[in-house]
């Protein structure tokens, strides 16, 4: 089956409608598609999460290890896509984007003309008082705006091969039973044997460059 990855969002209001909607459609589905939800407090070894056919990750912040781990061990990975990202950002924040208040501040910015002209805005947004009030003055708006979408997209979770992104429970179901999810686990391990051939390329030169400057000051 698939394993859900633990998610501070799977214990909230949202989370458990997202549980139920995802438990009556694999129902109703035209297989046997089977998820299983590792909870919060629950441990799971690599050796038993690389037994599933592909884990299921809802990022609630711009880098995750475990994205990264999984990704490295060739395990398929099926996230959310953008638009599903961005609805579901107010319920959880990530505090890598937020700009902050008071003393505790993040809005850096660079100087006028140096910031690529590709960026539409700093990475900051005001999401830490997202889900402060009450649900009608929930902020959701924030995240509908060009530039939150444009920093999202930026994520290895956008930018990295051999993903499956999808827009809704529907899509999720049926995912493991249109996807070679094998195939897609030789192409990532491919990806990754050429990215080790590139960065052992680079600190080759690196450690060669580093070495020769030595060696001339020595001398």
């Amino acid at each position: 089956g698939v394993l859900v990855f633990r998610c501070v969002l799977w214990d909230r209001q949202v989370g458990g409608a997202f549980r139920g909607l995802l438990q009556q459609f694999a129902a109703a589905g035209p297989g046997r598609a089977s998820f299983k939800f590792l909870e919060a407090g629950e441990h799971m070894d690599y050796d038993d999460m690389v037994k599933h056919r592909a884990v299921f990750l809802f990022p609630w912040d711009s880098e995750l290890v475990i994205f990264n781990e999984l990704f490295s061990a060739n395990v398929p990975l099926i996230l959310p896509d953008l638009a599903w990202l961005g609805k579901w950002q107010p319920f959880i924040p990530w505090g890598s984007t937020d700009r902050g208040e008071g003393t505790e501040t993040n809005d850096w910015s660079l100087d006028a003309g140096v910031r690529p002209p590709s960026w539409p805005c700093a990475p900051w947004i005001e999401n830490r008082g997202v889900l402060k009030g009450t649900w009608s003055e929930l902020q959701a708006d924030v995240f509908t705006d060009e530039c939150p979408r444009f920093w999202m997209h930026q994520t290895h979770f956008m930018q990295y091969p051999h993903i499956l992104r999808v827009a809704s429970v529907p899509e999720l179901v049926l995912a493991p039973l249109r996807e070679d999810f094998t195939g897609i686990s030789r192409a990532m391990g491919s990806f990754n044997y050429g990215s080790l051939q590139r960065s052992l390329r680079f600190y080759r030169w690196a450690f060669s460059w580093l070495l020769e400057g030595r060696l001339n000051v020595a001398t």
